[in-house]
């Protein structure tokens, strides 16, 4: 047993590594997520993301793998109402990621530690998290919503956007995540 070096990886930070039927899906800083063979090491480039400036890779159960792509605007501040997301699942057949607008029941808690998809079936009753949500658990936020209505004429509403619904406070971080909702 020794260390090999993976060929075909990009020069860049691994932002995201999460394993899927058997193989390792590793996003980097460089917008692209690979799948690497872990008995014959090869990498294969999946379609590339479409220039968004975070990834995150979620995996739901054995059934589905999902990337969100993050949009940061340019503020001196990060200011996480403001991302935008596009949400893809992986069509591990045609090699591709495919956008989908609704989650169905799920809740995906992307940030601390690790990013998780969780059916609302498995949140206690009455926390304030209702299905086909995303939510950031780095800072205080509010849930991500497909289609939110801003306002303003010019934004798009083909994405997932901070809605005002809830906000969420961060409590705890370790040893365990803690979170409230606040309506």
């Amino acid at each position: 047993m020794k260390w090999k070096r993976l060929e075909n990886v990009p020069y860049a930070i691994c932002s995201d590594l999460v394993t899927f039927r058997r193989r390792f899906y590793a996003s980097f800083l460089s917008r692209n997520t690979f799948v690497i063979d872990p008995y014959s090491l090869e990498v294969t480039l999946l379609m590339p993301s479409r220039h968004k400036q975070l990834n995150y890779l979620v995996a739901s159960g054995n059934d589905e793998l999902f990337l969100v792509e993050v949009t940061i605007p340019n503020f001196e501040v990060i200011d996480f109402s403001r991302f935008t997301c596009i949400v893809s699942r992986l069509d591990e057949e045609g090699g591709k990621w495919v956008e989908v607008t609704n989650l169905g029941n799920r809740v995906f808690f992307i940030g601390h530690f690790v990013n998780v998809s969780c059916s609302t079936k498995e949140l206690p009753d009455g926390c304030g998290l209702m299905g086909n949500t995303i939510l950031f658990t780095n800072e205080p936020t509010f849930a991500y919503k497909y289609g939110v209505d801003t306002g303003n004429a010019g934004d798009d509403l083909n994405c997932w956007r901070s809605t005002r619904e809830n906000s969420v406070s961060i409590l705890n971080t370790s040893p365990v995540l803690a979170l409230q909702v606040e309506r």
